[in-house]
Order: structure tokens, then sequence, then C-alpha cells
């Protein structure tokens, strides 16, 4: 009955390392999917922003329809020089706001993206915390039952004094 002892001693050991890489598998698979939440999320504010950016040059190209026919029904001219200055203008700065749209859309989604290349780093990171706690883990109890139970037995020998030949299992005979 004095093998018991050893063996439960290993076995929660090998218990205590399985939990400690389950732990490790548990944080990387989720890493994963708020990495994958933030690329969504990105795709998401990409979208969005190009849909604003569509509808500042629509609003743009309606105001620029209407300065127009407003300034042929006036009689002045759609063609006057004042006329194409103010079309021109409404149409500048609805593209700027066209851009702004999709600058503040891709800024969003650059962020949502580190958030994810950042998850993704730490699950990775626990993941090989948890692999090395289970080998340290397991390392230790092999210790540990080596220290206690035996299975260590004195380091050779080294060097040339008397004798040591014959410990190591070699003749010293002559080399011909």
């Amino acid at each position: 009955m004095a093998w018991i002892a050893p063996v439960m001693a290993m076995a929660g050991s090998l218990f205590q390392a399985k939990g400690q890489m389950d732990a490790g598998e548990a944080a990387l698979v989720s890493a994963e999917f708020r990495a994958v939440q933030d690329e969504q999320a990105a795709n998401n504010v990409r979208g969005s922003a190009q849909r604003a950016a569509i509808e500042e040059r629509r609003q743009g190209a309606l105001a620029s329809s209407r300065a127009t026919a407003l300034a042929a029904a006036s009689g002045g001219g759609a063609d006057d020089v004042t006329v194409t200055d103010v079309v021109s203008s409404i149409a500048g700065e609805s593209e700027y706001r066209a851009l702004a749209r999709l600058y503040q859309g891709e800024d969003q989604a650059l962020s949502h993206l580190s958030d994810a290349s950042l998850s993704r780093t730490t699950g990775a990171d626990a993941k090989r915390a948890g692999d090395m706690a289970a080998a340290g883990t397991l390392l230790q109890a092999g210790g540990d039952l080596a220290g206690r139970y035996g299975g260590g037995g004195s380091a050779p020998k080294s060097g040339g004094g008397a004798g040591s030949y014959s410990e190591a299992g070699i003749s010293s005979g002559s080399y011909a």
C-alpha cells in the first residue's frame, strides 16, 4: 500500500497541470472571440462611414441642383460666374464632408482592429503561460516524488582517482 501515496500525488499533479492547460486554452478561445467581434465592429464602422459619405455627396448634389435651378428661375442665368462659383463651392464642401466621414470611420475601424490584434496577443500569451505553468507543475511533482521515494542515485564520479574506471564499469586494460 506504500505505492498509493506517490500515485495519488502524481495524479493530483496531472489534474492540476491539465487544469492549467485548459485555462490557457479557454483564454485563447475567449480572446479569439473578442478579436472576431472587434473585426466585425470595424467592418460595421467602415460600412456606416461609407453610407454617410454617400449621403453627404447626395446632399451636396441636391444643394448644387437647387442653387442652379434658383439661379435659372431668377433670370440671371445658370452659367453666370457667381452661380458657378456657388455651385462649385457647394460641391467642394460636400466632398470635404464625405471624405471627413470616411476618415472618421476608418480611424474608428483601425481602433477596433488594434483591439482585435491585442486580444489575440493576450490570448496567445495566456495559452503559453498556462502551458508553462503545467510544465512547471509536472516537473515539480516529478522532483518531489523522486526526492521522497527514491529514483535518484548519486552522480557518477569524475576525474582520474584510484578505482574510478572500475566504478564506471570500464576496464583499465591497454589500448591495442
